[in-house]
């Protein structure tokens, strides 16, 4: 498997940034996932993800798409996720 470096200039990167659907339903999950947190107790969530079928909670909650290696999403009580 090969992967293309990519710059690290904003321009280059923005595009990696842009998520397939709106920003308003981004923010409905993040809220849908917190308030089932707090129903269970839960001060924070962590989120794993790795290449192929294991990426599709973190590609749903972050839509970060993990190719190499593994990926983990911190989702605290408030505030960004991490």
């Amino acid at each position: 498997m090969s992967y293309r470096r990519v710059p690290f200039d904003w321009e280059s990167r923005k595009q990696w940034l842009e998520i397939p659907f709106p920003i308003e339903e981004y923010h409905a999950r993040v809220a849908a996932v917190r308030v089932r947190k707090a129903e269970a107790g839960l001060d924070a969530l962590v989120v794993h993800g790795a290449p192929g079928w294991l990426n599709g909670d973190v590609r749903w909650i972050s839509n970060f798409l993990t190719a190499i290696g593994n990926t983990v999403v911190v989702l605290p009580a408030d505030g960004p996720g991490r």
